[in-house]
């Protein structure tokens, strides 16, 4: 019971709250998470992406997996919401847990996404006009585009326009 809105004695009608109630056997964690970014999850109730959630406070990490869209893009940041599921926040059917996840904290999320093969991490700072590498190819210089298929901070990996063993230039 989280709140109560009524005493002992009290008269009640049926259109009136009596108090608030909690499932402590899960909870479902609202997460934002950039819209590019959506086709790496799967979103699915038994098999979605795993995900795991940790709590300043408690100083723990807590499993857990992406079951559903929310359906709607933050106004603020304009990314898209998930929801996550963490099974016995509590440690009640398992593992005691010392201090438990609480409702209403600030989590920080770390979602697993897809395995990408055959694909090439590199500096985004090689990356010439936006879209662009610089190949050395027999002796000359080679221009080709490229398109990323996934960005993030300082690095991007990308699936076309470069092969093992090629060189990358670096520098002007």
């Amino acid at each position: 019971i989280l709140d109560t809105q009524i005493e002992k004695g009290a008269l009640v009608s049926n259109l009136g709250t009596l108090g608030t109630l909690v499932n402590i056997d899960l909870f479902r964690i609202n997460a934002l998470v950039p819209q590019d970014k959506l086709s790496a999850i799967s979103i699915d109730e038994n098999n979605g992406s795993q995900a795991w959630i940790k709590s300043p406070y408690a100083g723990q990490t807590w499993p857990g997996k992406v079951v559903r869209l929310t359906g709607r893009i933050s106004e603020e940041s304009r990314m898209a919401g998930v929801i996550i599921q963490v099974e016995d926040p509590f440690g009640l059917n398992g593992e005691p847990v010392s201090n438990p996840l609480l409702l209403q904290d600030h989590v920080t999320v770390r979602i697993m996404g897809q395995h990408m093969k055959d694909v090439f991490k590199i500096s985004r700072a090689y990356l010439r006009d936006g879209r662009d590498l610089w190949i050395y190819s027999d002796g000359r210089l080679e221009i080709r585009p490229v398109t990323p298929v996934w960005k993030e901070d300082g690095t991007i990996i990308i699936r076309d326009g470069l092969k093992d063993g090629e060189l990358l230039i670096t520098s002007d």
